[in-house]
């Protein structure tokens, strides 16, 4: 049904008075019936002389319960011992109250007993009596001295009067009765008797039955008996208060006789119509918001009041619904007179307001309601909960919680995440024991989430191990490649390291795999290289043996045969320098070495060579000395050997560029850069293993040990010797450090 919305001021103030009206009818209605509640309620009593009382209301009195009954027996002993102890303070309570028993003749063990017993149950009574002085007025007389002892100043000639049989007269009763809401009189004979002289306001008769009932059973002998049950002391009777009168003023009646007055006031109440009114009243509110709600000339769609979010309508309309109990109180406080202090305008007025502001937020709460019967319950909820908004907000922060809670680091110390799920724990079990008895159906249905959460929890925690352990037992069959993508929880942390094993078992088989590579094409070059210089001096010397040579031919033969050996030599000297230096197996003889006169040195004694190479060396050596801690030999070794490899592959008639230069941070450079006679096409970072040649058809003279023995000795000495390649120009970088250990 489609609704035009009207927007005309006119409609808008005649719906909110349309509203207004709404509140206020109904609650004119509650207060039309207040003198009908008040007439039908039933008599039970006055509220105004119910608040903080002692006792309760029979056809003759309030009834003094029986605790206070107990209190006033213990209190005439303890009233006795003070009058007593006025007439004659040098009295002690055995002198008191144990006045035929000389303790003085007993022995120590038995006298101190009966002397421990009856302080003990004389200290119980005095407790007794500051229970009862707290709320009840007193003054006790001693019949034959007239002195008394009372906890009542103002008004102590008013009660001491009364007491006083020859003072006495019917205008202090009314003063009494002025004074207190009830009264009573207690004597107490020669012989110990109590007999009830006066009373006002109070029931006698349950009264006296249970004060007789405490005076025959023996309470005061009774309760030092028991303390004396253990020792060997005779059953001792003690001395009643004899030649005495008390009157008790009780000023306010106890809370537990106040409660069951107002119990049944509230009984008496809320059995009437008061309910069904209520109810009645709530319903036609509630029809009223349908109707009117459903009206467009009321422009009620408009206003902010009335498109209130559902879980704000659905709790008002639970509030409203709860209030009927403090609504009921209200309203028998007001009218049973207990607003004192609140004249009867005053009191109906703020009784007629409450009435408006319920039956206005029930009014507000049933017409935010109203539109579910147009959109549908889905569409409602959807364009008007809090909730179905905010929940994929609540959501994700809820998951984000739990994990938080839940998150365990094997790693580090679990007292964190203990803590994280006893807290979360214990506020849960803080929020049930605040719901009382509908605490035990919180905690029923948090044991049942707790269980399937938990049920949820570990079953993800075992297929989180049992990747983690598929993955191990692939690793554990040979395959490294095999990588396990997914996040497994608490077992992340040893992922981590189980991946870093993976990684150096794949880095151990490569390395091997590249070592037993190496062996083979050490074997492989080993045998070439060793036999080609074999397989000449072989050749030769069976040419050395024919007959048929002539003198010039001969010394050819022997020239090749000393070159081929010497070669041989080379190449065996070589292998074992190699095999030295990979195996840390050299002795380093370190000293003070010029590294620029050993270069000068180094030129000097392969200038030949490098003369007959056909190439122009440009030398850059800084003129001062460069001292630095090597061995001499091997560094010498280096350099011969980067020279004599530019020699071999250099391109003839080129250009070689040498030179030295010192750094920032104590660093020493020495560079070597040619052009290479052939395509460089090999990986520089290569070139400096075992017999790796950079002519790859091997056509050149070489072992391809040269630059892996000048690389070890660097190294061996704390440098570095790094390989470059641009295109053709190929670069040779040794680096030492100026101040080496």
């Amino acid at each position: 049904m489609d609704i035009r919305w009207k927007n005309s001021p006119e409609n808008g103030k005649k719906g909110m008075l349309y509203a207004l009206l709404a509140a206020l009818v109904p609650a004119v209605v509650m207060l039309g019936f207040y003198p009908y509640f008040a007439k039908h309620r039933g008599d039970v009593g006055s509220m105004a002389s119910v608040t903080d009382t002692a006792v309760s209301r029979d056809e003759d009195g309030y009834e003094i319960s029986s605790e206070d009954t107990g209190y006033i027996y213990d209190s005439g002993y303890v009233l006795y011992e003070d009058l007593q102890k006025k007439k004659d303070s040098t009295l002690t309570e055995s002198d008191i109250f144990l006045p035929g028993k000389d303790l003085a003749s007993m022995d120590e063990v038995a006298g101190n007993a009966c002397y421990s017993a009856l302080k003990n149950v004389l200290i119980n009574m005095e407790n007794s009596y500051s229970n009862l002085s707290a709320n009840v007025d007193y003054l006790a007389m001693d019949t034959t001295t007239g002195q008394v002892v009372s906890n009542v100043a103002e008004h102590r000639d008013v009660l001491k009067n009364y007491v006083d049989e020859t003072k006495r007269t019917e205008s202090q009763m009314t003063e009494l009765a002025s004074l207190y809401s009830g009264w009573i009189c207690l004597d107490y004979s020669d012989t110990g008797d109590v007999t009830v002289s006066g009373s006002a306001g109070v029931s006698t008769k349950s009264f006296y039955r249970e004060f007789q009932d405490l005076a025959h059973a023996g309470r005061f002998d009774r309760m030092i008996n028991d303390f004396l049950e253990y020792e060997d002391v005779q059953e001792i009777s003690v001395q009643y208060p004899v030649n005495m009168r008390v009157l008790y003023g009780f000023n306010t009646l106890s809370a537990d006789a106040a409660w069951d007055t107002y119990v049944t006031m509230y009984n008496s109440y809320s059995s009437g119509i008061f309910p069904m009114l209520y109810a009645l009243l709530l319903a036609g509110v509630a029809v009223a918001a349908v109707l009117f709600m459903r009206r467009e000339t009321y422009a009620f769609h408009n206003h902010w009041l009335f498109h209130l979010p559902l879980e704000v309508s659905f709790a008002g309309l639970c509030m409203c619904i709860s209030l009927y109990e403090g609504m009921l109180d209200m309203m028998i406080s007001y009218l049973e007179g207990s607003w004192s202090n609140i004249d009867m305008l005053t009191g109906g007025t703020i009784n007629f307001l409450c009435w408006v502001l319920v039956f206005g937020a029930w009014f507000v709460s049933a017409s935010c309601i109203v539109p579910v019967g147009s959109l549908g319950p889905v569409a409602y909820v959807k364009k008007y909960s809090l909730i179905y908004r905010f929940f994929p907000f609540i959501k994700r922060q809820g998951k984000r919680f739990a994990a938080y809670v839940t998150d365990v680091d094997l790693t580090e110390n679990m007292s964190r995440s203990i803590w994280k799920i006893v807290l979360v724990n214990g506020a849960v079990v803080a929020i049930l024991c605040t719901m009382w008895f509908g605490g035990i159906f919180g905690v029923v249905i948090y044991s049942i989430f707790l269980f399937l959460w938990l049920r949820r929890y570990f079953t993800g925690i075992r297929k989180d191990y049992q990747a983690v352990l598929g993955w191990v037992r692939g690793m554990a069959a040979g395959d490294l490649n095999q990588a396990l993508s997914r996040d497994v929880g608490i077992f992340e942390p040893l992922h981590e390291e189980l991946s870093h094993i993976q990684q150096g078992f794949r880095q151990a088989v490569a390395e091997e795999v590249k070592s037993q590579k190496m062996k083979t094409e050490l074997i492989t070059n080993v045998s070439h290289d060793l036999k080609t210089p074999l397989t000449a001096i072989i050749t030769y010397v069976d040419l050395l043996g024919q007959d048929n040579l002539t003198e010039e031919e001969r010394k050819s033969y022997v020239d090749i045969l000393a070159r081929k050996s010497q070669r041989l030599k080379v190449l065996i000297e070589d292998l074992f320098e190699i095999s030295k230096a990979t195996t840390n197996n050299v002795t380093m003889n370190f000293n003070q070495v010029d590294i620029v006169n050993l270069l000068k040195q180094v030129r000097f004694e392969m200038e030949d060579k490098l003369n007959a190479s056909g190439l122009d060396f440009r030398w850059s050596l800084p003129e001062e000395k460069v001292i630095l801690t090597l061995d001499s030999q091997k560094t010498y070794r280096v350099f011969s050997n980067l020279l004599t490899n530019i020699v071999k592959y250099a391109l003839p008639r080129s250009r070689v560029y040498i030179d030295l230069k010192c750094m920032d941070g104590g660093q020493v450079v020495v560079t070597m850069k040619n052009i290479s006679a052939a395509e460089l096409n090999f990986d520089p970072r290569e070139i400096t293993e075992r017999f790796v040649r950079g002519d790859l058809s091997r056509n050149t003279e070489g072992s391809g040990l040269g630059l892996a023995i000048a690389s070890s000795f660097v190294e061996l000495q704390g440098g570095t010797l790094d390989i470059e390649i641009d295109g053709d120009l190929f670069k040779a970088i040794v680096v030492f450090q100026q101040k080496n250990p």
